[in-house]
């Protein structure tokens, strides 16, 4: 009978050998990678280091997530992205497998920073190549493999350095933008080279064949200054139409530079910036021998755009609760500032100075607002502090012209209620290149005095579209209309013919030389021509093309500028003169001595009526008197 238990046995083992050597080789893990992984933790807004590990075996093309008691949908969604990345990067099916990830040592993960580094797992486990233990990496993942922006990064690259990582792959960021600017501070601060991919194959390439020299010759640098071509540049030419005091601008170019002076001598002393402070010095002396030429404006603007610059890398080192008190600092002084009596001399002076005083007001309080509305890591105090130093220089800027137009003399004068007109139909032509209408009403004025107007637009649109509204709600109606006219000048410039740069400059050239009306407009009109004439000396199709779109924009710029500020000095109205030195209201003077004069004929007429009365009842009394003897007799 046993002989028969025994032969079952064997039977059944054999029946069922097949299927568990199915199982076998289903659960069979077909390669393990594991990588280490930067995160933020948001309730303390701090960097951590975590390690991802991935098992890949014979499946379904199941995608798990173990470790964490919480996964966000966004971390899940990442995942799953990530394997279809690097499975179409490996040309194999991920149908065909299971991807079982494991993140360490974390209670919560929500985001989708990891995708990359999920993505180089697979490669990794799949073609059983090592990712370096002193390496971390973050970005987004895509379907088509290009690597996405993320934020956090300074704190997650200095939680990795702080665990002995020595170099970092990171989403690639166009140069001159914020996020070079903060890879680059990074980078310095913690000595970790930040090695820039577009895509997961750029990524695998560095990951899976780096070295040391190839470290070193891939790390982030930082050079957003452009060099021009100033040997064959030609002098400024172009000569203002009307009574114009240049003297002023050729002043605010050299405080400008004297500004960015300062902050290149501070960054100098910080060591890891030092090669920083020699780019700002060589730029600074290219914006020298831009003003030399007479384009003293254009040369402000660049160096207006590095002293920005020069502010964040100085204030790099900055807590959030540092930065919060340099930007209320900031805002109370622009708030301090008060423009002087305008007058038919100085009117384009102060106009400029309200409106610098506007953007600088404008972008400080609306930088605080975000501040306090959100948990700040490092990377969102360096980008509060970048829009607080374009705040302060706005308004050093104001102050500026506002003191350099308080001694330029002239008669006082205000604006006819014509510019009150054209100043709503300016805002009206402006906001018709907002993105978002307002629900409520299309007149944006009243929209936003009642908070239900939202602007977007790229650039500075918004800006200025709601600095002036902001100006034509406090009746500031000249400064309402110029501000209104840069909105179309910037986004009128969409060329749809086969050959734009030609078309561009040819345009630029024309509108420049017949856009001079006030001092402004004869910048921005020299402007023009100087990019012209970069757009002509370069050799490089697409430089020409960017040359040819701001030669373009600027003669725009100017012709609005000319239009508006010959508007204005056409509607002055007198408001005071001078005699002796002080301020004298004559209306109200004549409207004193008119009444004066009627007071006086009242008078005259009250003293004579009396008169009349009195003589009439003198001669009645002494008629009264002659009936009376009468009777006694």
């Amino acid at each position: 009978m046993r002989s028969y238990y025994l032969l079952y046995t064997l039977l059944f083992a054999v029946i069922l050998m097949p299927s568990i050597t199915l199982a076998q080789v289903s659960n069979a893990v077909i390669g393990s990678a594991q990588i280490h992984a930067p995160a933020v933790i948001l309730q303390y807004n701090k960097g951590t280091l975590t390690i991802i590990s991935l098992n890949i075996t014979k499946g379904n093309g199941s995608v798990m997530i173990s470790g964490p008691n919480a996964t966000g949908n966004s971390t899940i969604f990442s995942a799953n992205t990530a394997v279809a990345a690097a499975s179409k990067y490996l040309k194999i099916n991920m149908n065909d497998y299971n991807f079982n990830y494991h993140i360490y040592n974390v209670t919560n993960v929500s985001g989708p920073s990891a995708g990359t580094a999920m993505a180089l797992l697979v490669i990794s486990a799949y073609t059983h190549k090592p990712i370096p233990n002193n390496v971390t990496v973050t970005g987004t993942i895509s379907y088509n493999g290009t690597v996405g922006e993320i934020g956090g990064v300074y704190d997650k690259i200095n939680a990795a350095a702080l665990n002995g990582i020595t170099y970092a792959v990171v989403p690639y960021a166009q140069n001159g933008s914020f996020e070079n600017m903060l890879y680059y501070i990074t980078q310095q601060k913690f000595g970790i080279p930040l090695d820039q991919v577009s895509n997961l194959s750029q990524a695998a390439s560095f990951i899976f064949n780096y070295s040391g020299p190839m470290i070193r010759a891939h790390k982030t640098v930082y050079n957003p200054f452009t060099y021009y071509d100033l040997t064959n540049l030609p002098n400024a030419n172009i000569s203002c139409s009307n009574n114009c005091s240049s003297s002023a601008i050729g002043q605010l170019a050299n405080f400008t530079l004297g500004m960015v002076e300062n902050q290149t001598i501070n960054i100098s002393n910080i060591n890891y910036f030092r090669n920083i402070s020699s780019l700002m010095e060589e730029n600074l002396n290219q914006s020298r021998n831009i003003s030399k030429k007479g384009y003293n404006y254009l040369a402000a603007d660049l160096a207006f755009l590095q002293y920005i610059d020069g502010y964040v890398f100085q204030n790099s080192a900055t807590s959030r609760y540092g930065a919060l008190a340099k930007m209320q600092n900031i805002s109370n002084y622009c708030a301090t500032l008060n423009a002087p009596q305008m007058t038919n001399s100085n009117y384009e002076y102060v106009i400029g100075g309200n409106l610098r005083a506007l953007w600088g007001s404008y972008m400080i309080n609306s930088d605080i607002s975000a501040y306090n509305a959100t948990n700040s890591d490092t990377d969102t105090v360096l980008y509060a502090l970048m829009n607080a130093a374009e705040a302060k220089a706005w308004c050093n800027s104001a102050s500026f012209m506002y003191n350099f137009s308080s001694n330029m003399g002239g008669n006082p004068v205000n604006v006819s209620s014509k510019i009150k007109e054209l100043a709503y139909l300016s805002i009206i032509n402006a906001s018709n290149f907002n993105y978002i209408k307002s629900n409520s009403t299309i007149n944006p004025i009243l929209a936003y005095k009642n908070n239900k107007y939202i602007c977007i637009m790229p650039g500075d649109g918004c800006l200025y579209l709601n600095t002036a509204i902001q100006a034509y709600l406090n009746n500031s109606y000249a400064t309402a209309l110029v501000d209104a006219n840069y909105v179309p000048a910037l986004y009128s410039t969409t060329i749809t013919t086969s050959n734009a740069t030609a078309y561009q400059i040819s345009r630029a050239q024309f509108i420049s030389k017949n856009a001079t009306f006030g001092i402004w407009a004869t910048q921005f009109a020299d402007e023009s021509q100087f990019y012209v004439h970069q757009s002509a000396l370069s050799n490089s199709s697409e430089l020409k093309g960017e040359y040819a779109s701001q030669a373009y924009s600027t003669a725009l710029l100017s012709f609005e500028m000319s239009n508006s500020m010959q508007l204005i000095s056409n509607n002055f109205i007198p408001e005071q003169s001078k005699v002796g030195g002080t301020n004298m209201d004559y209306s109200l003077l004549i409207n004193i001595l008119f009444i004066i004069f009627i007071l006086m004929i009242i008078s005259i007429i009250i003293e004579v009526v009396v008169l009349v009365l009195l003589v009439s009842l003198l001669k009645r009394t002494q008629k009264g008197q002659k009936i009376t003897k009468k009777i006694k007799k």
